[in-house]
């Protein structure tokens, strides 16, 4: 299927984004924004149509298989199911081991301005699209769903501090990127798990006769939507649950346990890589 892209030079960038840092970049149409809060609501609310049971703040403490299937224990009791699926990805618990070898927890952070002018939000993003870096240590900023607020993010990976610390970096990163945002407030600053897979793709299959879907690389909403189903359609039996992504093999590396001891240095590195890269 042919992309639909064309490649902005430096000249004409200000008709995407009101900054002078970069040397142009590839606009990539038919990609959109969504309300991930709004997306997960709609999720459960339909799951809950289906009747299916959705408990939360219940960790699963430790899984047994037997010849009927497993035993899930949480600190609210027990269940007896045939089947088991694991989507923890950036949360996966001690009680998957095999599974949370295989994936880096890394923090991400986001940051919302006020509710912003439209002249104003037409002159930071005149496309209303959302633009992320080409490094290896990107930032990444696009409107809000309604087109009011600007939302930023970036220092994956970073230490966390405190979210007011958190968003005084991002805040100066923000202006760096955009100088006619200088000056208008924040309202919200926050923070989530993403996980990182160490040949940096997503992963489905099966393992101990548990399913799993994770990995995501930072595109968990559509990744994480699509394997989701894709695994469902499996346990099912249904064939058009054959992905590319099935069952291939998921690395980890020797002593890893799933505690990413070495993700400062990793970070480190990655921004080394990003300004050597700038000066070439």
């Amino acid at each position: 299927m042919p992309i639909d892209a064309e490649m902005i030079p430096r000249e004409r960038q200000h008709e995407e984004i009101a900054s002078d840092i970069y040397h142009g970049g590839q606009l990539l149409r038919g990609n959109g924004i969504m309300h991930p809060g709004l997306l997960h609501k709609g999720l459960v609310e339909r799951a809950r149509s289906q009747g299916a049971d959705v408990i939360g703040f219940c960790p699963v403490t430790s899984v047994d298989r037997h010849s009927g299937g497993f035993t899930v224990t949480t600190p609210k009791g027990k269940i007896e199911t045939r089947d088991v699926f694991i989507a923890t990805n950036g949360y996966t618990p001690k009680a998957f081991p095999w599974q949370r070898r295989r994936v880096v927890p890394a923090s991400a952070f986001m940051i919302a301005t006020e509710t912003l002018s439209p002249d104003l939000m037409a002159k930071v993003l005149p496309g209303g699209r959302p633009l992320l870096e080409n490094r290896y240590t990107p930032l990444w900023i696009r409107p809000n769903e309604d087109g009011t607020r600007i939302l930023f993010g970036g220092t994956t990976g970073e230490d966390l501090g405190s979210l007011n610390s958190k968003a005084h970096q991002l805040y100066g990163e923000m202006t760096r990127m955009v100088p006619i945002l200088d000056g208008v407030k924040l309202t919200h600053c926050w923070t989530g798990k993403v996980a990182m897979s160490f040949d940096l793709l997503p992963h489905t299959g099966t393992h101990d006769g548990m399913h799993y879907a994770m990995g995501w690389c930072a595109t968990g909403i559509p990744m994480g939507t699509y394997l989701g189903h894709q695994t469902a359609l499996r346990i099912t039996g249904d064939p058009a649950s054959v992905t590319a992504l099935d069952d291939r093999p998921f690395p980890t590396r020797p002593f890893y346990t799933g505690d990413p001891w070495f993700l400062r240095w990793a970070v480190a590195w990655l921004q080394w890589k990003d300004r050597r890269m700038m000066k070439e």
